[in-house]
């Protein structure tokens, strides 16, 4: 699917990402967390280009830290998606449930 979509036109790019953080999530329900974090990470920060600010994939990070007790770089991501967008419900939602556990 991947590679039919590469080429495809100006929002290509956009949609491979976004099948990419629908594939990280499948994996993480799988229980294959490493892979969906690879996926997303090799996705968001490809090699010799500039890290992607994709909300959807940030947040798939932040869920991915957040489930394996990695608070404090989960909570560092949703910082960051704040920022850039303080109406988005789903970050607030994982923000309230990492800070809820802090106290």
């Amino acid at each position: 699917a991947a590679a039919l979509l590469k080429g495809a036109g100006p929002d290509s790019e956009t949609l491979l990402v976004d099948v990419h953080v629908g594939m990280a999530g499948l994996l993480l329900e799988a229980g294959r967390a490493q892979d969906a974090v690879d996926l997303v990470m090799g996705t968001l920060a490809p090699p010799g280009k500039p890290q992607l600010e994709h909300t959807e994939g940030l947040l798939m990070y932040a869920t991915i830290a957040e489930r394996h007790g990695r608070d404090e770089e989960a909570l560092g991501v949703l910082l960051r998606l704040v920022v850039k967008n303080q109406d988005h419900r789903r970050t607030r939602q994982l923000v309230s449930k990492v800070l809820g556990k802090a106290g």
